[in-house]
């Protein structure tokens, strides 16, 4: 499973230095959660793992996203 995660995101790294703005898959999925964040005041996103050996990686893209972005919330839910 591993291995072939490692290959998909290779592939999507290539794809992402290579294609032109306008079919370029990473850019419009960011591009759409700044029109859904800035414009719809969409707060959040969903991550839905499509197998049980990917359950961890919804609770982990959260913590990196704290951690790049800063923290919305506290540890009661009240927001920042």
């Amino acid at each position: 499973v591993i291995e072939e995660f490692l290959t998909g995101a290779r592939s999507i790294d290539q794809h992402f230095h290579s294609a032109p703005f306008e079919s370029n898959i990473p850019v419009l999925l960011g591009l759409l959660s700044v029109w859904n964040v800035s414009f719809l005041g969409y707060p959040a996103r969903a991550i839905l793992p499509y197998t049980q050996a990917l359950e961890k990686l919804a609770p982990h893209i959260q913590q990196v996203s704290m951690e790049s972005n800063g923290k919305g919330v506290s540890i009661d839910g009240v927001r920042l």
